[in-house]
């Protein structure tokens, strides 16, 4: 496979259905291509969610997340059905890296996801709590 600035080649073994072609070379202008995936990942660069830290915890734990450009943004907190537990941040905050710590004393042992959203993006990951 080469790539240059607009065009991709791959060469290798390609078959179609019905038939069997070999030995042949693929090449796709990219000139004036986008995708969708490509205008979200412009936005989701506003901010930066971490893993938290420890992970699996008990009782508590640290969020992390850094912003790029300052803005109303919220975190929260969501068991495995859905249902949030928990509000961690809410409003406008500024730009640079933010540490929340997380109390789980209350909640179950289980999966929970954390989601870290603003005007224009949102990000989650996946945490364990073990009691």
């Amino acid at each position: 496979m080469t790539t240059s600035e607009n065009e991709l080649t791959i060469v290798g073994r390609f078959d179609r259905a019905g038939e069997n072609v070999s030995n042949n070379i693929a090449s796709l202008n990219l000139s004036g291509m986008t995708t969708s995936n490509e205008e979200e990942l412009r936005e989701a660069v506003q901010f930066k969610l971490n893993q938290n830290y420890p992970n699996p915890f008990n009782p508590s734990t640290t969020i992390s997340f850094e912003l790029l450009e300052s803005g109303s943004v919220s975190l929260k907190v969501f068991n495995i059905l859905g249902q949030e537990v928990a509000s961690l941040a809410n409003g406008k905050l500024g730009t640079g890296t933010h540490t929340i710590s997380f109390d789980a004393t209350n909640l179950p042992s289980g999966v929970y996801i954390y989601q870290l959203t603003s005007s224009s993006a949102s990000l989650t990951k996946k945490m364990l709590l073990i009691k």
